[in-house]
């Protein structure tokens, strides 16, 4: 039984620590009902409560299943206060929180403004702060990657897909 030793691991993109962030970071239309009838304002609430079940779930059934959270660091995001918030809401209910700025644009375009003019400092300071959490960890160089417009070399584009705030399944982006 091989499958067994493949580790297994669900990633959520939460980029938040509250419902007004998370409608602006993941482009949501305000005040927007789903085909459930749910509004904008409550699909954070719905990712943190889909998170604390999968973990009583992985609890109960004594699942090796690796729960990981990424949080991409915007502007908008970016405050001590957002990021003490999102390790307290969800620390207790995942293996890993990953935080991150975005990789460089394949386009080239730089965005000079982002985070302001030092982000290597910003990225720093958030290492150096949970360095000794082992659920924290700090990708410090993901924005110095310099992009090609071809993915040949993409591993992850063979395994990762992404569920979107509608549930819909796409292959890697």
């Amino acid at each position: 039984n091989d499958y067994l030793d493949v580790e297994s691991f669900v990633t959520f993109s939460l980029d938040a620590s509250n419902s007004m962030d998370y409608i602006k970071i993941h482009d949501i239309a305000p005040k927007q009902k789903d085909k459930f009838g749910s509004t904008s304002t409550e699909y954070f609430d719905k990712v943190k409560e889909n998170i604390r079940k999968l973990h009583e779930l992985r609890e109960n059934r004594g699942s090796k299943l690796r729960i990981n959270i990424a949080y991409l660091v915007f502007n908008e995001n970016k405050s001590e206060e957002d990021i003490e918030k999102a390790i307290g809401l969800f620390g207790n209910y995942c293996d890993v929180i990953r935080f991150s700025i975005p990789q460089a644009r394949n386009d080239g375009t730089v965005l000079d403004n982002y985070l302001g003019k030092d982000r290597n400092l910003f990225l720093e300071k958030l290492n150096q702060k949970y360095s000794n959490n082992p659920k924290i960890r700090i990708l410090t160089h993901t924005h110095m990657i310099s992009h090609k417009t071809t993915f040949k070399k993409c591993y992850a584009q063979m395994f990762e897909t992404v569920v979107d705030k509608s549930g819909n399944v796409f292959p890697c982006p």
